[in-house]
């Protein structure tokens, strides 16, 4: 069983709201690249849905949109290698014949 079955990504919307957004990633198993590129796919869809298009001849809105999207990304990015690099543990754990905790 994987420790982490969700991954929230909490954003700073443009209008100084909050959203949070879930992203599953129970269905991958991320010792593998493959399933790494897939969860990063799932972010990147979930910050284009929490941060809200905007009016393409708003400036400063355009600013906020990619403002919001840059810091989604990065918080939520960086959980994900941790979740990565704990399945990448346990898997090279159990090939070897040791103890995993799950």
């Amino acid at each position: 069983m994987k420790a982490l079955l969700f991954l929230p990504l909490l954003l700073a919307a443009p209008a100084t709201a909050q959203t949070s957004v879930t992203v599953n990633y129970r269905d991958l198993d991320l010792a593998r690249p493959a399933a790494v590129a897939a969860l990063d796919a799932r972010l990147v869809s979930a910050a284009r849905r929490a941060c809200r298009p905007v009016d393409s001849k708003d400036l400063h809105a355009i600013i906020a949109r990619r403002t919001c999207m840059a810091a989604a990304l990065e918080s939520a990015r960086t959980a994900a290698r941790t979740a990565a690099r704990n399945a990448t543990a346990t898997a090279q754990a159990r090939a070897a014949g040791l103890p995993t905790g799950s």
